[in-house]
């Protein structure tokens, strides 16, 4: 019987940064990127 993987211990979070403390969210392209409608896009593929 395969075993259940083990829980995480946080230890493969501490470098990982998140993306809203290191962008500056007035940017330009980060307010863009709040417009443009990603389900309209997926639809058109």
């Amino acid at each position: 019987m395969l075993q259940k993987n083990p829980t995480s211990s946080g230890q493969d979070e501490l470098f990982r940064s998140r993306l809203d403390s290191i962008l500056d969210l007035r940017h330009a392209l980060v307010k863009l990127s709040r417009l443009i409608d990603r389900d309209g896009l997926a639809a058109d593929l």
